[in-house]
C-alpha cells in the first residue's frame, strides 16, 4: 500500500508534503479566464465533497482552483476553512496530480464534517475512475 503524507494511504507516488513549503503561486488558478477555461472545457467528476473539474494547461505542473459558492457555504470561516483543507490535501500530495492539467475544486459542505483521511481516498477514487490516478489497495 503506497501513503500520502501523514500516513493516509491510497496515493502511489511519493509525498511531497511535511517539507513546511506552501503551494507555489504558479501552481494555483488565480485568473477568472483560467477558470472559465476550466468550466468551458474540463471533465467533471464527483466526490464525497463535491466535484472536481479538470481541464489542459499546457505547463510542466498541475495548477489548484477552488470555487466556493456563498449560497452553498454562506459563512466566511467555512469557505475559508473548506478552501484550506483542500489547498493541504493538494499541497501535500501534489506529486500525485498530473502535471499539464487545472484541477478547480467546487465543494459542498460535507467536506467540513468529512475526516482528511476519507476526503483524500474520495478524491484518489474519483480520479482514478477520471481515468488521471490509481487507487491504492486498502
Amino acid at each position: 500500500m503506497s501513503h500520502l503524507a501523514g500516513g493516509h494511504g491510497f496515493c502511489p507516488c511519493k509525498s511531497s508534503g511535511g517539507d513546511g513549503q506552501g503551494l507555489p503561486r504558479g501552481w494555483r488558478i488565480a485568473k477568472r479566464e483560467d477558470f472559465d477555461r476550466v468550466f468551458k472545457t474540463g471533465r467533471r467528476v464527483g466526490f464525497s465533497g463535491g466535484r472536481i473539474v479538470i481541464g489542459v494547461n499546457g505547463l510542466d505542473h498541475p495548477r489548484l482552483g477552488i470555487s466556493v459558492a456563498k449560497r452553498r457555504l454562506p459563512g466566511a470561516v467555512d469557505r475559508n476553512r473548506v478552501k484550506r483543507v483542500i489547498r493541504e490535501i493538494f499541497r501535500k500530495n501534489k506529486s500525485c496530480f498530473f502535471p499539464g492539467l487545472d484541477y478547480v475544486f467546487v465543494p459542498d459542505p460535507r467536506v467540513l464534517e468529512a475526516p482528511q483521511r476519507d476526503l483524500v481516498r474520495s478524491i484518489a477514487s474519483a480520479l482514478a475512475r477520471a481515468g488521471l490516478g490509481q487507487e491504492s489497495a486498502d
